[in-house]
């Protein structure tokens, strides 16, 4: 497990198969109204080495997912540490109330502000419910989106369920038209780590690429 800041105030915590070689990242955004935690890892033994950084800045006011698999027991010891539930979109409630018991906060149905910097954006696709998350930082714009695009061995790759497809398709594209700097995946395999830049035309092949594979398997 490893925690890196990618600019001020927002953290990567990560954890590295070294059998697979395959990341999963959760990410700590410390803010003036209470701190929020993105997707808890789900190893809760490696999440709790991050107490330090937790309890020195205040502890945790949310738990955001993007999608209901996001959910596991960590997410119950988070509660009972900090006293923070889950923040998510409702339409994936049924498959997230038999992953965790952790209390729910929120559960929303629609795009909304967070925050003055923080905006819920749903993007179904991945779930029915699935929502990313986009934070404006003076140092750059950030996208938490999931696994709903990935890095993995040099490309990007969309995962979408087959019911799904169609609007799966059309929110990928979507994507090329949501302003942000950077995206913040929850897992990715590779050398590199986040923040992962993805700007211009790069963009653009990138998201034509995944979408071009998910064709294919139709």
């Amino acid at each position: 497990m490893s925690i890196a800041k990618i600019v001020e105030g927002l953290h990567c915590i990560s954890e590295t198969s070294p059998k697979t070689g395959l990341s999963h990242y959760s990410y700590f955004l410390i803010c003036d109204s209470g701190n929020l935690l993105f997707h808890p890892l789900k190893k809760t033994a490696q999440l709790k080495k991050c107490s330090r950084l937790f309890d020195e800045n205040g502890g945790i006011k949310l738990q955001l997912l993007t999608h209901d698999a996001e959910a596991s027991s960590s997410c119950d010891w988070i509660h009972e540490r900090y006293g923070a539930g889950l923040y998510f979109n409702a339409a994936d409630t049924p498959h997230l109330v038999r992953k965790s018991g952790c209390p729910i906060a929120n559960s929303f149905s629609g795009a909304h502000r967070i925050s003055d910097a923080l905006e819920a954006i749903p993007l179904t696709g991945h779930t029915l419910g699935f929502t990313a998350y986009r934070l404006v930082h003076p140092d750059g714009v950030f996208l938490f989106i999931g696994d709903f695009l990935v890095p993995k061995g040099g490309v990007w790759v969309a995962n979408v369920h087959k019911l799904l497809m169609r609007v799966g398709i059309e929110n990928l594209k979507l994507l090329k038209e949501i302003k942000f700097d950077f995206l913040l995946p929850n897992k990715s395999k590779g050398l590199l780590q986040p923040p992962f830049k993805l700007v211009g035309s790069s963009r653009g092949t990138a998201i034509d690429h995944a979408i071009e594979v998910l064709e294919r398997r139709r």
